[in-house]
């Protein structure tokens, strides 16, 4: 079953730019256009997605937005956590009510990763709570049952 995005609108193009300079990545292609089409949204449906890396079910809440005065604005997550995150990463949504969906862009770990910052898992610890779970937005987004249009 496919679910849908509640999309939170769309955003211009300088949003991203400025978005992407503050705090210094360069955005992917697919997340940039999922940015302008959708500015994040929440899910329409409550559906589980098992990531093998994990060996669990990820519960995607909310994907962040731009410029928004809700608790998913990507800027005041991004600021929040700023000296926890690597160069060229960016938290980009929550899941299972205390995890993090975070992108990171650097050529040898380029990808999406959960982030369990709250060791809600048995195998996390202070050192190793990150999780691989895709190596693109795109196939993320496929991987968490939504419909391809929305990134079309």
């Amino acid at each position: 079953m496919m679910i849908k995005i509640d999309s939170f609108g769309s955003t211009k193009i300088e949003y991203i730019n400025q978005l992407a300079k503050k705090f210094s990545i360069t955005l992917p292609n697919d997340y940039a256009k999922f940015l302008l089409e959708h500015n994040g949204g929440t899910m329409s449906g409550y559906i589980a997605s098992y990531f093998e890396t994990l060996q669990q079910n990820i519960f995607l809440e909310v994907l962040f937005g731009i410029g928004l005065n809700t608790d998913f604005n990507l800027e005041d997550w991004n600021n929040e956590y700023k000296d926890e995150l690597l160069e060229q990463t960016l938290i980009i949504g929550s899941a299972n009510s205390n995890g993090l969906i975070v992108l990171v862009n650097q050529t040898e770990l380029q990808g999406i990763y959960y982030w369990d910052h709250c060791l809600s898992f048995s195998s996390s610890t202070e050192s190793e709570n990150t999780y691989k779970l895709s190596d693109s937005f795109q196939e993320f987004f496929m991987a968490i049952n939504c419909s391809s249009s929305d990134l079309s």
